[in-house]
């Protein structure tokens, strides 16, 4: 890459008078200093986002929004519900950039999607919340046996959990440093002495009766003198994952069935 950067550093720019002028940068300040970059793709959309939201016209585009909201407070909403509310469904296509290298740091892209989301937020942000909510719910009891992945974010009534599966990534990593602390090694285990770390993983699935079903225990030795305790530190694991308290996981306020995992590493 840096081989080719400096061909994409030789800028030409049209100038108003009749005669063409070419700026050369020689490298990234030169760039910075002699080039004006005026992002007219940027302006035009974030004037047409103006203009709609002015005249009363809202559009939702979901591919965007979904990233922004997160999927899990707006995947279960339906047209209608967006059509009664005054929102237009639609993707909004986005001119192409074709600029690489340092000059793309200079232009934005999905601007009338920001500038969008940004008035739709302030206007039906509650609403769609409260929608989600309940669409969300719906969903979860229609589908009482369904297993939801391990990095759900739960959407209850206190709004969307900052980080996914809050509580979940909590009693992770507390039972990944209990195991820990209570596992005994083998008297003749050769502790790590590799560039990579010997593990144990597992994987199961917490049924929202605390139930423990599906467990898969696997165990990875780098030093193949200690691959002879594979079953001594797979029984530990599931001996383990079924002694430990686990707390289900809730989905738009409701527990559900999820599917688990951690790793232990070995020292």
């Amino acid at each position: 890459m840096k081989y080719t950067l400096l061909p994409l550093l030789i800028i030409t720019l049209i100038s108003c008078s009749k005669k063409d002028s070419v700026t050369i940068a020689y490298n990234s300040n030169d760039f910075v200093d002699k080039v004006k970059v005026e992002d007219t793709a940027c302006i035009n959309q974030t004037k047409r986002a103006a203009q709609d939201i002015a005249h009363g016209k809202y559009v939702f585009d979901k591919n965007y929004f979904s990233r922004e909201l997160s999927v899990e407070k707006v995947k279960f909403l339906t047209n209608k519900d967006f059509e009664n509310l005054g929102i237009v469904l639609d993707s909004i296509a986005q001119p192409p950039i074709d600029i690489v290298g340092l000059a793309d740091k200079l232009f934005q892209i999905n601007c009338y999607q920001k500038k969008m989301y940004g008035a739709m937020s302030s206007k039906f942000g509650k609403a769609i919340d409260s929608i989600a909510l309940v669409r969300g719910k719906e969903y979860v009891k229609k589908h009482p046996d369904e297993i939801f992945e391990q990095n759900i974010r739960d959407f209850n009534d206190s709004g969307l959990a900052n980080q996914p599966s809050t509580k979940v990534r909590n009693q992770i990593t507390y039972n990944e440093v209990e195991f820990e602390n209570k596992f005994i090694y083998p008297e003749a285990y050769k502790p790590k002495n590799e560039k990579n770390y010997s593990h144990t993983s597992t994987d199961f699935i917490l049924m929202k009766n605390g139930e423990i079903t599906d467990i898969k225990v696997n165990s990875s030795f780098f030093n193949p003198d200690n691959e002879k305790f594979e079953a001594y530190f797979e029984k530990a694991m599931r001996y383990y994952i079924m002694q430990a308290k686990w707390v289900s996981p809730v989905y738009f306020g409701l527990k559900v069935n999820c599917k688990m995992h951690f790793t232990f590493f070995h020292k």
